[in-house]
Formats: structure tokens, sequence, C-alpha cells
């Protein structure tokens, strides 16, 4: 501004204002009326530049605001799917018990409910671990103390009981390998049906007359539990348990398959007969059946 008031009066110097003297005192309150001015016209417009901004800023705020708490959002749920799978076991190991005077069946079972799989391997009843016997190691503690894994459930079935399930209900139907005959039964190899109890106690309690012996036996009997999990009743009835996610692997027609990486040896003691699991194969069970960390 001082720079145009000095071009006006070098103007006014040259014209006809050129012989007049200006009065200083007038010089400087025209020179400060319109610095004053000047500072209205900034006092005017500065509410008005003051409030574009903070417009801006809670727009800027606004939108900061709801995608950083959308992307917040978004990782906690991220975190909270991650946890759940991380936690959540994707599959149980059932300890089934077939009770009866000569050597019990003793199956552990494995259900797996991401790729919807079962499948077991049959317990001797009398096992080495580490030179250690276990005999008949029927109970959840044995089996998780000998082979380091976590039983979910234990069932104690008996196979008169489930021979009067499927008189009541509507019988079952197995593949049966080779002819054999025991107890008051007549089996043909190929599919057959069991309508009378006594017909189901008699194909799951034979075990001599089998060339595979105890793990034969087992196999039959696996064969029938797998036609009893296909039926609702079965778990109300006779496990006495509410249906759960994995019991719907084996509702759904699947079979279950046996465990044949994982072997068993056979071994004699003082003239008695055992079976032994090397260090190998247990390290195979554990990781097959779910290890469970001590």
């Amino acid at each position: 501004m001082e720079e145009k008031l000095n071009k006006l009066k070098t103007s006014l110097d040259k014209g006809i204002y050129k012989n007049i003297s200006f009065n200083d005192e007038m010089q400087d309150v025209t020179i400060a009326k319109l610095r004053n001015i000047k500072s209205k016209n900034k006092r005017r417009y500065k509410p008005i530049f003051a409030s574009i901004v903070a417009i801006a800023v809670a727009i800027l705020l606004f939108y900061s605001f709801d995608f950083s708490s959308l992307h917040r959002n978004s990782a906690n749920i991220g975190n909270e799917v991650e946890s759940k799978d991380t936690l959540e076991d994707q599959s149980v190991n059932y300890l089934i018990v077939f009770s009866r005077e000569d050597k019990p069946s003793i199956l552990l079972i494995n259900i797996n409910n991401k790729i919807k799989e079962a499948k077991y391997i049959s317990v001797p009843n009398k096992l080495y671990i580490n030179n250690v016997l276990l005999d008949n190691p029927i109970t959840e503690e044995a089996i998780e103390k000998a082979f380091s894994v976590k039983i979910t459930n234990t069932f104690v079935l008996d196979d008169n009981s489930l021979g009067d399930f499927i008189e009541k209900n509507r019988g079952i139907q197995v593949n049966n390998d080779f002819d054999f005959e025991y107890g008051q039964s007549v089996f043909k190899e190929g599919i057959i049906t069991f309508q009378k109890g006594q017909e189901l106690v008699d194909f799951t309690s034979m075990r001599v007359l089998d060339p595979r012996g105890s793990r034969g036996r087992d196999a039959r009997v696996v064969s029938v539990l797998e036609e009893l999990f296909k039926q609702k009743e079965f778990y109300s009835d006779i496990l006495k348990k509410e249906i759960t996610e994995f019991d719907k692997v084996l509702l759904s027609n699947n079979n279950i398959k046996l465990e044949d990486n994982i072997v068993f040896e056979e071994q004699y003691i003082d003239g008695v007969y055992s079976e032994k699991i090397n260090d190998e194969n247990l390290e195979e069970l554990k990781n097959s059946f779910g290890r469970r960390e001590n």
C-alpha cells in the first residue's frame, strides 16, 4: 500500500499539484485510514475462511474415522475367525469297548470334521510301550497315557444290548468277508442282514476261526458300528448323547477306515502273548489321532 501511495505522490508532484506541499499529518491519517480499511477486509474474510477450513477438516476427520474404524473392525473379525479356527478341535477320538468274557474289542476311532472322514485302530489287550506292560488298557486314562492322545468320549457297549436294539428298530446289513458258522448262526460271504439280536452277537464274537484273529473280529465289529452310527436312535438310546457335528460325519454314510499305517508287533515274553509298538509307529499314531500336549 505504501508503494502505491508513493507512486501517487510522485504522480501528483509531476502534475498540477507539483508546487503544492502536502501536510505530513494529513498523509499519515490517510495512510492509517487505508490500512484500517484493509484490516477490516481481512477481518471480514477471516470467519469465512475459518469456517471453510473447519468444514474441510471435519469432512476429512469423518472419512478418516469411518475408514479406519472399518479397517479395524475387519481386522478384528479376521482375528476372531483365525482364533476360532486355531482353538477349535478339528477331530475327536471315541474309545469303543465291546465288553465280553473272551477278550474285549478295544477300538480307538478318530472323527475328523474338517475332511469328513473317520478312521480307527484296534488296541491290543496286552500292550508293551517302552518296555512297560499295559494289561487290558480299556480306560480313558490308560489309553491317553499310552498313546499321548485325548479321548473325547468312552462308550462301553454290550453286544447283547446292541442285538436288542436292532430287533426293536429296522435291523442292519453288513458285508461278510467269508463263510463261517459260530454259535447259533450261519454266515455266508457277501451282504447279510441281521434281524435277530443273536445273529449280531455271534457275528461280533467269533475270533478263533478268523484268519486275522482279533483284528478280523474287530473289523466285523466296526462294520456293525458303521451301520449303527447311521441311525439317530443309536445315539439317544445306546450312546446316550446328543448328536454333534462330528457325529454327523458318521451319520452321513461314511465308512470307518482302518489306519493301517500304524502297526503293532507280536511278541512273547515268558510264553505269554502280547503286542508292542515301536517309537516310529507310536509317533505316527500321535500325529494321526491328535497329539495331546502334556
